[in-house]
């Protein structure tokens, strides 16, 4: 995972962890001359945690059929 996380304060004051992927841009002028940085951050935080817990259950899921196996074994 490529993404950056980050703390922030909900209005209510309370911390916050969320995940941001950042993308940066030239922007040129009409002979080709970087003349700015277009820089984007998009929040990534629904697609993190979700990665995570389906890495979660994939390993719960590893474990299990380890253990069946050697029952049935």
């Amino acid at each position: 995972i490529n993404s950056k996380r980050m703390k922030i304060r909900k209005e209510d004051g309370t911390p916050e962890d969320i995940f941001l992927d950042f993308y940066f841009e030239p922007i040129k002028d009409e002979n080709g001359l970087t003349s700015g940085i277009l820089a984007m951050g998009l929040d990534v935080t629904n697609q993190v945690l979700a990665l995570k817990d389906l890495e979660e259950a994939l390993k719960t899921r590893d474990q299990f059929l380890s253990v069946a196996s050697h029952e049935l074994k």
